[in-house]
């Protein structure tokens, strides 16, 4: 039975509906992490990505479920990319981990959808699209959160403007100050 896009992922999810999501995340993990590991430390900033995304997304709102499995599956193509390409740069990553999350969500069962909105999230997750989704720009801002250098105040507002929701640039701000005391 498919479910309205509405009640699909919110946010804001009753118990039985998050146990639901927990166990669909846990099955999309247990195909991407062995892909992730192929690449040192690939499958912890991946962690911490997914974990800010449950943050951003709880209070900012958007399709949980689409935030979550983009936030795993963001850099799936990276250990692909560097076999094929010998880098990692983003239309290598992004172009393999298309390809990779779209398998991984088709053996999942994951309706269309669903999966055209994270495979095009992991598809574009290293350019700054002019009308992004929540959704990306939930994953967007727990991906920097993981990668920005917040040691340097003279940055922190050219920094803090690269972020496109109030959460994250609030998460930002109080790792610019727990860096910089």
């Amino acid at each position: 039975m498919k479910r309205k896009s509405a009640e699909r992922g919110q946010s804001r999810t009753s118990g039985q509906g998050r146990d639901v999501l927990e166990k669909t995340l846990r099955s999309l993990w247990s195909l991407a992490e062995p892909e992730l590991k192929r690449r040192q430390d690939g499958h912890w900033h991946t962690l911490e990505v997914v974990e800010n995304a449950r943050k951003l997304v709880a209070q900012e709102g958007g399709d949980r479920r689409v935030a979550l499995a983009a936030a795993m599956l963001h850099d799936v193509g990276i250990p692909e990319a560097l076999a094929k390409y010998s880098s990692a740069d983003g239309p290598y990553q992004q172009k393999e981990g298309e390809a990779i999350a779209r398998r991984f969500l088709l053996q999942l069962g994951w309706d269309e959808i669903e999966r055209e909105a994270i495979c095009y999230i992991v598809a574009h997750h290293h350019e700054r699209p002019s009308t992004p989704s929540l959704e990306f720009r939930v994953v967007w801002d727990a991906d920097a959160l993981v990668n920005e250098d917040f040691s340097n105040p003279a940055r922190q507002e050219e920094t803090l403007a690269t972020f496109y929701t109030a959460t994250g640039r609030e998460m930002a701000r109080v790792k610019f100050q727990a860096r910089t005391g």
